[in-house]
């Protein structure tokens, strides 16, 4: 979402071209690297291994819990 805003933030920057200079520079790139950066972590983020690691550790607590009583 936040490249989203970028395009928007510059649309409206562009517009005023007239009245400033815009010269992305080294912040275009960096800011390419973070949208790529994003795309790679959320293609690889699975949040089922989340809910299955809580629900083992919620069974295992359970039995601990069951064997000190």
């Amino acid at each position: 979402m936040v490249d989203v805003f970028v395009v928007a933030i510059l649309v409206g920057v562009v517009q005023l071209g007239s009245v400033i200079t815009i010269n992305a520079g080294e912040g275009a790139l960096a800011f390419a690297g973070v949208v790529l950066l994003t795309i790679f972590a959320a293609h690889s983020f699975d949040p089922r291994l989340i809910w299955d690691a809580a629900a083992k550790e919620r069974r295992h607590s359970g039995r601990r819990s069951q064997e000190a009583a």
